[in-house]
């Protein structure tokens, strides 16, 4: 946005002054006070950052409800993410780790420790991040639940199929879009 076209939109200008003079996205984005958290609820947090790349910000922007229960559902769906990436963990233990995933979030002590991808930290914490999943409302439990079952299962089938038409490619796309928010 150039400055003319930010005079129209008195809030954009001002947030464009701010970013532009008093220190970027960190001058007109919130961000969660970590020491105001509970120990878990940071992890997340921490890992979110760590591994979210550009989305870290957008969702400490968030209202609180829904700025932890999208954290959580990043890092679940960043973990998946994770497996299904791997190139290292073979088909005959990946498929089943893919299609399970969904229950990891109800089991405390699940966790993957072989992932030498560079998020694989969050399947190594993954009871942090599952013990908060479990803190939510019913609600947003039971759609991010629901995604990481029906995503997993996209995965399955083409991490066994090849991918050879546009139509298969749109479904892979849109897969992975998914996992990227």
């Amino acid at each position: 946005m150039n400055f003319l076209q930010a005079l129209a939109h008195p809030d954009d200008l001002v947030a464009l002054v701010r970013f532009r003079f008093l220190g970027g996205a960190e001058s007109v984005t919130p961000r969660v006070n970590l020491s105001t958290l509970d120990e878990p609820l940071r992890v997340c947090y921490q890992l979110l950052k760590r591994t979210s790349r550009s989305f870290s910000v957008v969702i400490q922007a968030l209202d609180e409800e829904l700025r932890d229960s999208v954290c959580l559902f990043y890092l679940v769906l960043r973990a998946l993410d994770t497996v299904e990436d791997d190139m290292t963990i073979s088909l005959s233990e990946k498929v089943p780790l893919l299609k399970k995933f969904h229950e990891y979030l109800e089991d405390p002590s699940w966790s993957y420790s072989k992932s030498t991808c560079k998020d694989g930290i969050v399947l190594e914490k993954f009871p942090i991040v599952s013990s908060e999943y479990r803190r939510l409302k019913p609600a947003f439990r039971e759609v991010i639940k629901d995604i990481t079952a029906r995503m997993a299962a996209g995965f399955c089938i083409y991490l066994q199929k090849e991918v050879n038409t546009v139509a298969d490619w749109d479904e892979v796309c849109g897969l992975r879009w998914h996992v990227k928010m």
